[in-house]
């Protein structure tokens, strides 16, 4: 598992019967239709392509 430290000092606490995943927005690591929704909240005005973002 990668860093998990970013904007804080704090570390993630991840629960034991939980799994954290770090990706890429513009290539998220999920299958087609594996959620019904999902909330990308304060990304957009990080993202150089924002027309790939809001197609991903």
């Amino acid at each position: 598992m990668g860093e998990t430290i970013h904007r804080t000092n704090q570390k993630v606490e991840v629960p034991d019967d939980k799994e954290l995943v770090i990706g890429d927005v513009l290539t998220i690591p999920f299958k087609d239709k594996e959620f019904d929704f999902l909330i990308a909240s304060h990304i957009a005005e990080h993202i150089d392509n924002r027309l790939n973002f809001v197609q991903s």
